[in-house]
């Protein structure tokens, strides 16, 4: 009794372990690394090292590209989440990864700039003081101002006294 139970054990166990290996064989396709080429519309398999084209309605796989197709690869960029088959969703790439054309790192960093700079609270406006008028002296102190005072405070009163008119 004790032998057919480690018999069937050793089978579990081997059954166990032949599930595991398929499923990490299924895992490999899903864990392929896709670049997308906006300019030219083509994916690239970096797991399997093959292109994708699209070649009328369908899609083919190539090791190599065409001269011309080569010549406008242009920028790449990372599929994060690739659906299977990749090119299921190329209408949506091709509309999200357009912008990848035309924005360089230049553009995110001045955009990260404005939009922190925005994000502080205004300042507020000094407050403008204006120029204090000399009061007009009353009394005594306009005697004596008068007195000693000089001719360039008198020149300096009457002045001012036209600029007001």
């Amino acid at each position: 009794m004790k032998t057919i139970l480690l018999i069937l054990l050793g089978v579990v166990i081997a059954l166990g372990a032949l599930f595991i290996y398929n499923k990490s064989e299924a895992k490999t396709d899903e864990q392929a690394i896709y670049y997308y080429y906006p300019t030219a519309n083509v994916y690239y398999n970096a797991t399997a090292k093959e292109y994708i084209i699209e070649d009328g309605d369908t899609w083919i796989t190539n090791k190599n590209v065409a001269a011309d197709v080569e010549n406008k690869l242009g920028k790449r960029v990372l599929i994060e989440e690739p659906s299977t088959p990749v090119w299921n969703d190329n209408e949506h790439h091709r509309f999200v990864y357009a912008a990848s054309l035309y924005m360089t790192p230049g553009d995110f960093a001045q955009k990260y700039r404005e939009d922190s700079l925005k994000s502080l609270p205004p300042k507020k406006p000094k407050k403008v003081v204006p120029e204090e008028e000399e009061k007009e002296k009353k009394g005594i102190e306009k005697f004596f101002d008068d007195i000693f005072g000089g001719e360039e405070k008198k020149k300096e009163k009457e002045k001012k006294k036209s600029e007001k008119i």
